[in-house]
C-alpha cells in the first residue's frame, strides 16, 4: 500500500490539489488481519513521527476509494481487510502535531 503524508487536512476527494500538499509518500507492507490501531502506530513509525505521544493521538487516516473519495479510518478495533484495505490501496495521513 502507499502512504501519503499530507501537510494539511484533506478534503473529501483525492485530487491533484491534494497531491500538491503531500510531504512524503512511502510504500508499506502489512497483513489484512492487522487491526487499525496497530496499523496507525506502524504508519506513524514509517513516517518518522513516532517519538512524540501527541503525534500518536493526533494522527488521522483516510482510505482512497475507487471513485477518489476519501473514507475516514476511525475504528481501531477493525481489521484492515474489513475496511477494504489491500495491496495497492492509498492511505492519506495527517498528523496535527509534528514535534
Amino acid at each position: 500500500m502507499k502512504l501519503h503524508h499530507c501537510c494539511e487536512l484533506p478534503g473529501s476527494h483525492f485530487t491533484p490539489e491534494l497531491e500538491a500538499h503531500f510531504i512524503l509518500s512511502v510504500s508499506l507492507r502489512v497483513l489484512s488481519t492487522m487491526k487499525l490501531g496497530l496499523f496507525r502506530l506502524k504508519v506513524i513509525k514509517a513516517l518518522g513521527a513516532g517519538k512524540n505521544q501527541r503525534n500518536r493521538d493526533a494522527t488521522q487516516l483516510w482510505l482512497r476509494m475507487s471513485d477518489d473519495t476519501l473514507a475516514p479510518l476511525q475504528n481501531d478495533d477493525q481489521d484492515l481487510g474489513w475496511r477494504g484495505i489491500e495491496n495497492g490501496s492509498h492511505i492519506v495521513v495527517y498528523i496535527a502535531h509534528q514535534n
